[in-house]
Parts: C-alpha cells; sequence; structure tokens
C-alpha cells in the first residue's frame, strides 16, 4: 500500500500534480495547493480504484489525507467533493469548524450545502481531536487573516487560499497578524 511520495514536480493543474519519483512520473489529484514545477515536495497518498482506474489522491499534510478518507466514507461524499472541501478549508478550519457545528462555515464550499455540512458534522465530529489551543488559537489567527482580507475585497475562497497558502511555508506560533498580512499580500502581487 501506498503511504507517501517525495519527488519532483513537474507540472501542476487545478488539482492535479505530476509528480517525479525514481523516473517515474504519478498523475495525483490534490486539493489546491501553491506549488510551483520543480519544487521538491512530499505528499501523503490514498490509493482507489476508480472504474477499475488507478487513482492517486495526495496531501501535503497526514491529518488531511486522513479527514478525506473519513469524507469519502459519508454517504454522498465522493473524492472529488472531499478534495472541493480541503482546497476550500485547511485542516485545522475543517475541524475547528465541525467542532463549533458551524455548518454556515462548512456548507460554504461550492457542492457541499447544509444539508450535507450538517451530515458532515454529525459524522465527524469528534473523531479528530484538537491539539490544547488549536481550536481557539489557529482558528482566530486564520478567521481573522481570512476577514482582513475580505475587507479589502478578494472572494471567500481566494481569501481561505491566500491564508492556506501563506501556513504551508509558516509555522504556528507566535505570529504577528500585521505581519502575517503584509506577507500574504506581497505573495499575491
Amino acid at each position: 500500500m501506498l503511504y507517501k511520495i517525495e519527488g519532483t514536480v513537474e507540472h501542476v493543474k487545478p488539482f492535479v500534480v505530476y509528480l517525479t519519483c525514481s523516473q517515474i512520473t504519478f498523475e495525483i489529484i490534490t486539493p489546491i495547493y501553491n506549488i510551483k514545477s520543480g519544487a521538491h515536495i512530499t505528499l501523503f497518498v490514498y490509493f482507489m480504484l476508480k472504474d477499475n482506474i488507478p487513482v492517486l489522491y495526495g496531501f501535503r499534510q497526514n491529518e488531511e489525507r486522513e479527514i478525506f478518507i473519513n469524507l469519502i466514507k459519508l454517504p454522498g461524499i465522493g473524492p472529488g467533493l472531499a478534495i472541493r472541501l480541503l482546497s476550500g478549508l485547511s485542516p485545522a478550519d475543517f475541524l475547528s469548524a465541525v467542532e463549533r457545528e458551524d455548518v454556515a462555515e462548512i456548507a460554504s464550499i461550492k457542492g457541499i450545502g447544509k444539508k450535507r455540512a450538517e451530515r458532515i458534522i454529525f459524522e465527524i465530529k469528534g473523531k479528530f481531536p484538537l491539539t490544547e489551543g488549536e481550536e481557539t488559537g489557529a482558528y482566530d489567527i486564520r478567521r481573522t487573516l481570512i476577514n482582513s482580507l475580505l475587507a479589502l475585497g478578494l472572494s471567500e475562497n481566494d481569501a481561505r487560499r491566500a491564508v492556506n497558502a501563506y501556513f504551508e511555508k509558516t509555522k504556528m506560533g507566535d505570529i504577528n497578524i500585521e505581519e502575517a498580512l503584509k506577507s500574504i499580500l506581497k505573495r499575491m502581487r
């Protein structure tokens, strides 16, 4: 069983990364990440047969992989919808929304809707314990940055993607909101 692949990115398109590892290039379906061709990355993968065709799904964090596996077990949530959900919400934001039972935040992802969001919360809540302080600290920082970008005229999805891209390269810790916002805006130019 495949678990993790490390290699060089050959090509990227929305929801797909072509990753070369030991002279073999894998086509891997991923959430939308800010990955550039030529980058050396590691993806946690999930192998699946879809209509008798092998498909690899890849994630930057193992936690995302685990969330994906739990989501596709739910009725009405296929791999495509699960990938879209993980493109719109970081694992921390998703788990925080589930724990807070924030139907609106989960339903804001295209294709989810209120009923599906309620079902996701019901099925997922409690399966992924948040580390101490993660629910409030990490969520509050992300939410503040997203709200700041919304105030500047970005769409909800663009704001989330920009914040998620920032946190892919920045470790959580003592983050200065003002400096983080400047860094995000600089990257978007």
